[in-house]
């Protein structure tokens, strides 16, 4: 009677521990943080994870150093990229000013037979230059800020947005001037010497 006592309470024991935890829904370790007390640990401990089947041995370390070289080479990817577009820019910018020249070449020189010296017209072409150098700069920050801040609110879990200043933007609008002063330097040497008795005559 006490054997089969013992016997029906080792079974009802069992039964509660089996129903605590269903077999197959118990819970799995899926990482493990360690910290190294010597420097042998650090060199063997990774080698002897790794050889064991379906385990990884990752040092944050390694992995962020890792992190910032991809990231560093993605930055200068994205800056010579946009060197790339600023040249495509400035050639934009001169082939646009050279035909505008073309199309005013008779006006210009109608400016030049009422008084007008060289550089003023030379200090006309500049100004309209820079003009749309700026009004380029004011666009391209705008649609970056548009872009960013859609980007931004796409990825929630990553901190970007459209909305913040960067003391660096000043100098997209210092490049754009330099830019347009560059792409202006032949049209305006071409105004300089153009010949305003044939220009007229040819009229």
């Amino acid at each position: 009677h006490e054997h089969e006592h013992e016997h029906e309470h080792e079974h009802e024991h069992e039964h509660e521990h089996g129903s605590a935890v269903p077999d197959g829904q118990g819970r799995a370790i899926t990482a493990l943080l360690l910290r190294y007390q010597s420097a042998l640990g650090a060199a063997t401990l990774p080698r002897e994870v790794a050889e064991v089947p379906g385990l990884m041995a990752v040092r944050p370390t390694h992995e962020l150093l890792r992190l910032r070289v991809l990231a560093n080479g993605a930055i200068r990817a994205a800056q010579a990229f946009a060197a790339a577009l600023i040249a495509l820019a400035a050639l934009s910018m001169l082939a646009a000013l050279n035909s505008a020249l073309e199309a005013r070449r008779y006006d210009l020189a109608v400016m030049r037979a009422l008084g007008a010296t060289r550089w003023r017209v030379v200090r006309l072409l500049w100004a309209e230059a820079l003009v749309l150098a700026v009004i380029g700069a004011v666009l391209g920050a705008v649609l970056a800020r548009v872009v960013a801040e859609v980007l931004g609110a796409r990825l929630p879990g990553h901190p970007l947005t459209g909305l913040a200043w960067v003391p660096g933007e000043l100098w997209v609008f210092v490049l754009a001037l330099a830019v347009a002063t560059l792409a202006v330097v032949m049209p305006a040497w071409r105004a300089y010497r153009v010949d305003v008795a044939g220009v007229l005559s040819r009229a």
